[in-house]
């Protein structure tokens, strides 16, 4: 039997990325949250749309961050799984398990010095206590969420 069903999600995922990434392009042109929330009404309810948009902006901010931080690492990206799901920004480090300990710690501890240097906040995903270190829950080589506290 043919499968048609993954082809359309798939393209269905492609398509609620091109929406965030034009939610995000159009408010930081300027234009407010509300009035995006208001113009994506028809396919979103507005806590959907701020939810988007902030996770949006939090994996752009991300991005850019762990591309341009010069460190002793040399660029950060190379080592970083970095993935938005629609409303979630998650971000995982997989080969700091292997690393010796001294590296792996300091190749953590400069990961999450650069994101939260952003103003963004990193939580534990779920399946981990709320108050578990993202530090530890990385340098496990697991991912955590990364948040954008507010617009």
């Amino acid at each position: 039997m043919p499968d048609r069903t993954t082809a359309a999600l798939k393209r269905l995922a492609q398509a609620n990325r091109d929406v965030a990434r034009a939610m995000a392009k159009d408010f930081l042109d300027g234009t407010s949250a509300n009035e995006i929330a208001r113009r994506a009404q028809r396919a979103f309810s507005r806590p959907i749309v701020l939810e988007m948009l902030k996770a949006e902006l939090a994996f752009q901010e991300v991005a850019e961050a762990l591309n341009s931080d010069v460190t002793p690492f040399g660029d950060l990206a190379r080592y970083i799984e970095l993935e938005n799901s629609d409303r979630l920004v998650t971000v995982a480090i997989p080969g700091v398990v292997n690393a010796s300990n001294r590296l792996g710690d300091a190749l953590t501890i400069q990961v999450v010095k650069t994101i939260t240097d952003t103003g963004l906040r990193l939580r534990p995903l779920r399946g981990y206590p709320a108050d578990t270190d993202p530090a530890f829950i990385l340098r496990q080589g697991q991912a955590v969420e990364v948040r954008k506290a507010s617009l």
